[in-house]
């Protein structure tokens, strides 16, 4: 098992195509075959499932990815931390789901610059399960959460940065275009986006539960994330409800709230012993960015 094997499953997992992973990998695709091949004799089990169009995990698969992706980032993480060492005096590992939360973080950075000028910022955009690992192991000093993924976390602080909604994102010339406000059971017969289980986010959940529960005959597609999940839409397959603070805002799409009792809160978690002046003064300007107080 090699770890250029390890990268080459995580890119064709990702993107579903050798094709696509050989690209992104700057190797031939008959590299990136033989790599695959070699880790499943490895392994001595099958990890991906071939079709002509199509790859995709098989259970075993999906499982050791979840693994695989924790590891090779902190592999990455290690190796930055040791480049970065001649330069700086510090370092603040950071972690988050997506820049689309974080319209502030810019400015945060800038601000933490100026403050901090000899602390190295390292950040890592890392799935909701990954990232509360990496947390909890203490390879993150700080990590952006919905107030729903901090849920059984001991030993830290956390601050509510904003709030927000649930909305349905529809295509300007759907059925509902013009409706105040979804309810649950105005989505029956509909074609709707799920985010899958390996990137889920927490609080999307019980709003996903609550969905298979009260909408009747709905189809689902599956979505990696709140892009893909917009450009499928775009695309005509289907719609979907997100938090307000991730819709997309594109021309040929409408959100309307969804009454749910479901409430969305993202914030910042950081741990409970740590006094360091780089966190102290990272958590005051994400408050300051989102006009909280600290």
């Amino acid at each position: 098992m090699t770890l250029q094997g390890l990268r080459c499953f995580v890119a064709v997992a990702k993107y579903s195509s050798y094709a696509a992973a050989a690209k992104q990998l700057y190797i031939s695709q008959p590299a990136v075959t033989h790599q695959i091949q070699q880790l499943e004799r490895d392994l001595n089990i099958r990890l991906l499932d071939r079709s002509r169009s199509l790859v995709r995990l098989t259970p075993a698969g999906a499982i050791f990815y979840s693994d695989v992706i924790r590891i090779l980032e902190q592999l990455d993480m290690a190796v930055n931390q040791i480049q970065s060492s001649e330069h700086f005096t510090e370092m603040l590992s950071i972690g988050y789901e997506s820049t689309i939360q974080l319209p502030n973080l810019p400015y945060i950075y800038k601000e933490f610059q100026k403050r901090c000028p000899d602390v190295c910022v390292s950040n890592s955009e890392i799935p909701a399960t990954e990232r509360k690992k990496l947390f909890q192991s203490r390879l993150l000093d700080i990590a952006f959460f919905s107030k729903a993924g901090i849920e059984g976390m001991a030993g830290i602080k956390y601050t509510t940065l904003f709030r927000g909604h649930f909305c349905c994102v529809l295509p300007d010339n759907h059925r509902l275009v013009g409706r105040q406000e979804i309810l649950p059971e105005d989505l029956a017969g509909e074609t709707l986006i799920f985010i899958d289980a390996l990137h889920c986010p927490p609080e999307m959940e019980p709003i996903q539960d609550e969905l298979r529960r009260k909408c009747r005959n709905i189809r689902l597609y599956l979505s990696s994330s709140s892009i893909a999940t917009a450009a499928m839409i775009q695309g005509g397959l289907g719609i979907a409800v997100m938090p307000d603070y991730v819709c997309p805002h594109a021309q040929n799409l409408i959100t309307i709230p969804y009454c749910t009792s479901h409430q969305a809160e993202y914030g910042l978690a950081w741990h409970k012993g740590d006094v360091s002046h780089k966190v102290k003064q990272f958590v005051r300007i994400a408050c300051q960015a989102y006009c909280k107080t600290f």
